[in-house]
């Protein structure tokens, strides 16, 4: 099946103009053989006049008349009567023959009378013998009487007052051979323009389908979250797409609109009950007097910091998802590094973990988008310090290997095993809404959504993520690589 309009319409249009052209053909040819035919007729006229004009300087009554001269002047006529045989000779295709009218002058009186006032009386070599039949003046057709049954056109001319007529006549599929000869040559040159023509068809309908182009190198270049109308000039047929295009964006853009006041709202909405919640539980938890009530309580704190996080890290999904293109920077990776691990220093300080950043002499700097960056360090370090043992190192590395710029992050916890690195990997990649491994759900042990922000931010950045061991066995190492960094 053909999916090019620019094809679909040079193969119709070149059919159209092939059923047009046949019709205009079949109606031409017969046009021009009754043209051509007309033509001729007129030739035969002409031949007959020119005859009848030279015989009648001719001596009639009381006079020799010498046969063998006038025959031989009028021979020298007949370059003034003939056409020219477009039939090419097989032996020889560079030369033309000549077609010869067949002539006759006849004698009208009888033929004793004829004799006595030595009337004239002469033919062609090919003269037929019906040419010397009598005949009413004008034109006529008559056949042959031999095995072709040859048909003659012929017209006759009458000299009333001398009493003799001449007649012309020329075959008729000699004449056929003519008309259709010329009717081709001409056909043939316009048949040859068809590639011309279809050519220039090609050309002029790419150049028709600039606007649609336009338009589409116009969208392919907007960022997914422009949802601006679109601006071009176009022609009438495009400015309908357009206009649909534009509502469309409209429509998206409202959608967004409302997506982004619901996310808002839900935010508003979760974290003011969940701090509540918090505060509540831990000042139940510092007046309770038994143990009991204290890990309820804890509890209680424990899973409100865990909802809070969980919902801070959609949010952070849910603003990233969508994103195809942001405006990038120069970012030096070793600086924002230093401050996000300056921010998260009070929880690491907390559950008794060292924060250590590993640089080499070289440069850190990358193009990228300076807020998303900053949420994917984040989103590491903090997984790193959640499930490093007390005690433990979480280290963060940068490392230049031409042509990548590699972020590295590790800790020493107990780490993961091939297949849940594998199990986790797919979760990170899915494209759909696929459930997190049920043995990496739980939030002392599970990874899920931060490292699907990570994913999703490495994504945008066309860099690629990929889970290691740490080492002995220990621990998790999440290396980034980032493609084309600024030296």
């Amino acid at each position: 099946m053909i999916t090019s309009i620019r094809t679909r319409l040079m193969l119709g249009l070149m059919l159209a103009l092939l059923i047009a052209l046949s019709i205009v053909l079949m109606a031409s040819w017969q046009a021009a053989r009754s043209e051509l035919a007309s033509v001729f007729d007129a030739h035969l006229q002409q031949s007959a006049a020119i005859m009848m004009l030279w015989s009648q300087t001719e001596p009639r009554v009381g006079k020799q008349l010498n046969e063998d001269k006038f025959r031989a002047e009028l021979e020298s006529l007949l370059p003034l009567m003939t056409g020219v045989y477009l039939r090419r000779q097989s032996g020889d295709a560079s030369s033309d023959d000549r077609r010869e009218l067949a002539y006759t002058i006849v004698c009208d009186m009888p033929q004793a009378e004829a004799v006595t006032k030595q009337c004239l009386s002469v033919a062609s070599p090919n003269a037929p013998l019906l040419l010397q039949q009598p005949a009413p003046p004008g034109f006529t057709e008559q056949r042959q009487a031999d095995a072709a049954a040859t048909l003659w056109h012929i017209y006759t001319l009458r000299d009333n007052a001398r009493q003799f007529s001449v007649r012309v006549a020329e075959r008729d599929d000699v004449r056929r051979q003519l008309i259709s000869n010329m009717v081709r040559r001409q056909y043939g040159v316009m048949l040859s323009l068809i590639p011309l023509v279809g050519i220039l068809v090609w050309f002029v309908i790419g150049h028709g389908l600039r606007p649609l182009r336009r338009l589409s190198a116009q969208i392919n270049a907007r960022r997914n979250d422009l949802l601006e109308p679109v601006a071009t000039s176009a022609p009438d047929e495009v400015r309908v797409l357009v206009d649909a295009l534009n509502q469309l964006f409209h429509k998206l853009a409202a959608a967004f609109d409302r997506e982004r006041r619901f996310s808002a709202d839900v935010a508003h909405e979760l974290r003011t009950p969940l701090s509540v919640i918090k505060t509540t539980a831990e000042l139940a938890a510092a007046r309770a007097t038994t143990a009991a009530p204290t890990a309820a309580y804890s509890e209680i704190v424990r899973q409100c910091q865990r909802a809070s996080r969980v919902l801070e890290q959609l949010l952070q999904l849910a603003r990233i998802e969508g994103t195809q293109q942001q405006a990038r920077q120069p970012v030096d990776l070793a600086v924002l590094a230093r401050e996000v691990m300056a921010d998260l220093s009070a929880q690491a300080q907390a559950r008794d973990v060292e924060l250590v950043l590993l640089t080499a002499d070289h440069s850190s700097t990358l193009a990228a988008e300076p807020v998303s960056l900053s949420i994917l360090l984040r989103n590491l370090i903090d997984n790193a310090i959640r499930h490093c043992d007390a005690g433990g190192v979480v280290s963060v590395a940068i490392r230049h290997q031409p042509p990548w710029l590699m972020l590295i992050v590790a800790d020493q916890g107990p780490g993961l095993s091939q297949q849940q690195r594998e199990q986790l990997q797919r979760f990170m990649q899915a494209n759909d809404t696929l459930a997190m491994p049920s043995d990496l759900r739980s939030d002392l042990s599970g990874y899920g959504l931060g490292l699907r922000i990570v994913q999703r931010i490495a994504t945008l950045h066309a860099a690629e993520v990929e889970l290691q061991a740490a080492g002995q066995g220990a621990g998790l190492r999440v290396q980034v690589s980032f493609p084309g960094h600024a030296a």
